[in-house]
């Protein structure tokens, strides 16, 4: 685990200058102060920026390097003071570990240039008053001589070819940018002394944007398309403002911004598309706080923050931590006490290190934690559980699923009627709780007093076949003597409710088929049988019938004794195959012949003793058993 160094600061009398400019002092504690002005750097050339600033004071102004930012150290470079500061390319090694500014009496640039690892002291670049410095392409210098004139020199070899004056006047800042998306920062923009952008693509010809004044100006990729050729920065009226076109200018006018802009890619889209800010003195209780502005698809800034409870005059937005990554994704910044703060991990606090998450240590001070793990180092993880690249420990409950040691997150992770639990699927029908792959569970899921089954696949109801919650019956359960529950399950059918339920063949004569009758109080389809007497050649008006009920074999009730009435009939004998005939025709003509045959009328004179089924010249209906 990485410890905090300290180490302790010398008397200026101690100090011991070196003859070629270059001047190591005794490290001073990470948390110094009195910075003023500050550059991102490649310190030790892994792609990763560190910071070289320039601390203030009566007559000091001298550069400092850190060689980490975690828990690094400062070191003073050099006895030369100076008053701006930049990073640059001079020796074409492919990384910006070489420094270069403006002296702090504003007479002259010098630069640096760092080679296997030593500095070889500041070299001046001739005579001239500068007033602002940028990086030109990677190994080059341009600047505004106090004059309004922009100048450029590029390095090769380690030297530099001598200034070019590009004939534009009135000018107070310069910086380069891609306008022309060819990946190399060439084109130049600039600010006038009223505060308008101009901007060229030739180092010659100048082209000025709008009527807009700015106070800052910034190079971005608003528009995403890969390449660093937009521009943005605060109006006079403070606002954030920035153009995709080099020819319109938007604002955002929701808060008021002050002191500083840089742009950094702070959502992870992979461009430099957004912007942090200081909030003005009109926002109040969060005045002077860092606030973040992320720029959307729909192509309009949106702000965040602010950022913890520091207040700062000054931010560098770089890649100041290995996430695998070289985009400007992390923010450092002098906040009001002069002292270098950086957003830990994500951009929601501040600390005087990085904490640069992906560096395979877990970051500790002796006294905290910075981050929980960070790659292989997983010492204060759960067992089995690795690290995340946010260094934080994954874990139970985290609601990703980490297959080799968990069975689930969440209930949809599990099978039907099994909930997650400490990350292991468990049968949870019968809990009483409806979980996500449960219908119901006892009583949750349900209404009206009904209850869960036993599957936990549906709510009991009416005509599921259970006595269940506030029913009598339903089905046959809850009834007896074979019948079964009505349809609203309040009570069970018995014979006689005009209902046909349980062992019923009938309520009423539709019921039953092939012409049977239902018979009353027993709800059965049977046939009636009965005696004719009278039986004697006379017209059917003069017949009179007396007929015994019959069911199935069985005599019920009284012998009823039909008169010669028109209406329905009874006509049986005592056939072996138990079928009647039933006379459906309603009126008789007064002079039928009866006779013996069977296939034409009824009975013939002796039919006390040759009784005959009758053929249908009357309608008759056979009847039957069941």
């Amino acid at each position: 685990m990485k410890r905090k160094r300290r180490n302790v600061k010398l008397p200026l009398s101690t100090i011991l200058f070196c003859w070629v400019f270059l001047c190591i002092l005794p490290a001073y504690a990470d948390d110094i102060n009195n910075w003023s002005e500050c550059t991102p750097y490649d310190y030790n050339n892994d792609a990763v920026s560190e910071l070289a600033c320039i601390r203030k004071g009566t007559n000091v102004n001298y550069i400092y390097y850190r060689d980490n930012t975690e828990f690094g150290d400062w070191t003073q470079v050099g006895t030369n003071q100076f008053t701006q500061i930049i990073s640059f390319d001079a020796d074409g090694d492919g990384y910006h570990d070489d420094l270069a500014g403006i002296n702090s009496s504003n007479s002259y640039i010098l630069y640096n240039i760092r080679t296997s690892g030593s500095w070889g002291g500041w070299t001046s670049i001739s005579s001239n008053a500068f007033q602002s410095i940028a990086r030109y392409k990677d190994n080059g210098i341009v600047a505004v001589n106090m004059n309004g004139k922009i100048l450029y020199t590029q390095f090769s070899n380690n030297s530099h070819n001598g200034w070019s004056v590009i004939q534009t006047s009135n000018m107070q800042k310069v910086i380069s940018f891609d306008q022309d998306s060819d990946g190399v920062n060439d084109d130049l923009a600039a600010l006038d002394s009223s505060g308008h952008v101009w901007y060229s693509t030739n180092l010659s010809t100048f082209t000025q944007i709008g009527t807009n004044q700015l106070s800052h100006l910034i190079s971005c990729d608003a528009d995403r398309n890969g390449y660093d050729d937009d521009l943005a920065g605060i109006n006079y009226n403070n606002y954030v403002i920035y153009t995709t076109d080099l020819s319109n200018w938007t604002s955002r006018a929701d808060y008021k911004v002050k002191d500083d802009i840089t742009a950094g890619d702070f959502d992870g889209d992979g461009t430099k598309d957004d912007l942090a800010v200081i909030l003005h003195n009109d926002e109040g209780v969060n005045a002077d706080k860092v606030m973040y502005l992320i720029m959307p698809y729909t192509g309009y800034y949106n702000f965040n923050g602010p950022i913890g409870d520091n207040f700062f005059d000054r931010l560098f937005a770089e890649n100041y931590c290995p996430d695998n990554g070289n985009d400007p994704d992390e923010i450092a910044g002098i906040n009001h006490n002069e002292h270098v703060k950086y957003t830990i991990n994500s951009l929601d606090s501040w600390s005087s290190e990085s904490h640069c998450c992906g560096d395979g240590t877990t970051d500790y001070d002796g006294e905290n934690y910075f981050e929980t793990c960070d790659g292989s180092d997983t010492t204060n993880c759960s067992a089995g559980y690795p690290c995340t690249s946010s260094c934080t420990c994954e874990s139970c409950g985290d609601e990703y699923l980490n297959t080799s040691i968990e069975e689930c997150e969440n209930d949809s992770h599990c099978g039907t009627n099994e909930m997650c639990s400490n990350c292991d699927c468990v049968n949870s029908c019968g809990n009483g709780v409806k979980n996500t792959n449960e219908v119901c569970d006892g009583t949750d899921g349900c209404s009206d007093g009904y209850a869960c089954n036993s599957s936990c696949s549906a709510c009991e109801y009416c005509g599921d076949g259970v006595k269940n919650g506030n029913e009598v019956c339903d089905g046959t359960d809850g009834c007896s003597n074979g019948y079964t529950c009505n349809s609203a399950c309040t009570g069970c059918g018995f014979c006689g409710d005009t209902v046909v339920n349980g062992n019923e063949e009938c309520e009423s004569d539709s019921d039953c088929t092939n012409g049977r009758e239902c018979v009353p109080d027993h709800c059965t389809c049977a046939s009636i049988y009965g005696t004719l007497t009278n039986c004697s050649s006379q017209p059917v008006s003069g017949i009179s019938m007396t007929l015994q009920h019959v069911v199935c074999g069985t005599v019920e009730g009284v012998t009823e004794t039909y008169s010669n009435t028109n209406g329905v009939y009874w006509f049986t004998g005592s056939l072996a195959d138990e079928t009647a005939y039933k006379v459906t025709e309603t009126t008789f003509n007064d002079t039928i012949d009866f006779n013996c045959n069977k296939n034409n009328l009824i009975w013939n004179s002796d039919c006390a003793t040759n009784e005959y089924p009758l053929d249908n010249p009357y309608n008759f209906t056979e009847k039957g058993c069941p």
